[in-house]
């Protein structure tokens, strides 16, 4: 038995948990153990005056005689060896996220079938602090939702309104859009291949999930506007296609609360248009 500071684990020899054998077997190899010491082909076991031993003091007849004492010398080695688990686990958080990757265009089809990838419109509250739009300040459009898959995760393309204005420059219209994402990614661990089947370590245990809303500038360049950072969510007892659809579908409800709810903002001048 090996004890260790946190747990006392006792590591069982293969003749211990094997049902191969019945008691009184498993007690005549333990014998043969202590009398000829190691057995298998590397020992020093005679099978033959390992037979006869059990024919003349244990009153063992010809064949059972001879069957146990070629296994001892067969596997005998084997059998006082730590007996090893035949059942594995699969590494959980390797399983999350072969399932982000598995589960998302399904998802996706599910909730916006064919080829179409719009799932609804979202009230979106804009501040146009000059009234370049002739909107007023602070208005709200119903603009669309498209939703496209990705590498660990999603895109939701978000189009102010299909309404055409002239008087306002390509620039311009691109800061309209809003390009929202959901990403999914490994909690990390310093001994991954070691802990694998440790249903303790944290990459077994968590996932992170991130949520950003993108917004062009002016000058075209893509900032970051709403963001959530890494949210560590701890990985469900259970996994299955429909539990991914469910984190799947409360992601996609839970950034729309947080779009919904935030003010984004039009730039205040416009380039010359041409």
């Amino acid at each position: 038995m090996r004890i260790k500071k946190k747990h006392i684990l006792k590591e069982a020899l293969l003749i211990d948990t094997t049902s191969e054998f019945t008691p009184y077997e498993k007690k005549i190899f333990r014998i043969f153990h202590k009398k000829y010491g190691i057995g298998g082909y590397g020992g020093d076991f005679d099978r033959w005056v390992g037979a006869a031993w059990l024919i003349e003091h244990m009153g063992f007849d010809h064949d059972d005689a001879y069957d146990m004492s070629l296994t001892y010398w067969y596997n005998g080695d084997k059998l006082f060896k730590d007996s090893e688990p035949l059942r594995r686990k699969e590494s959980r958080g390797y399983l999350f996220n072969k399932l982000v990757q598995d589960f998302s265009d399904p998802f996706k089809d599910s909730i916006s079938p064919g080829d179409n990838s719009l799932i609804g419109n979202w009230d979106i509250n804009w501040y146009d602090a000059n009234n370049i739009l002739d909107k007023g300040q602070n208005f709200k459009i119903s603009s669309p939702v498209n939703i496209w898959t990705g590498y660990r995760g999603f895109t939701l393309y978000i189009p102010f309104e299909d309404r055409w204005y002239s008087h306002i420059s390509y620039e311009f219209k691109e800061t309209m859009s809003l390009m929202g994402r959901i990403q999914y990614s490994e909690v990390p661990t310093t001994k991954k291949y070691e802990s694998e089947q440790d249903p303790e370590d944290e990459y077994n245990k968590f996932y992170y999930r991130t949520m950003e809303v993108e917004q062009k500038n002016i000058n075209g360049e893509t900032e970051k506007v709403l963001t959530t950072g890494k949210t560590k969510i701890k990985i469900p007892n259970k996994l299955s296609k429909d539990i991914m659809f469910d984190i799947f579908q409360k992601d996609i409800d839970e950034l729309k609360e947080l779009v919904v709810a935030h003010i984004f903002k039009l730039p205040e001048e416009d380039k010359e248009t041409v």
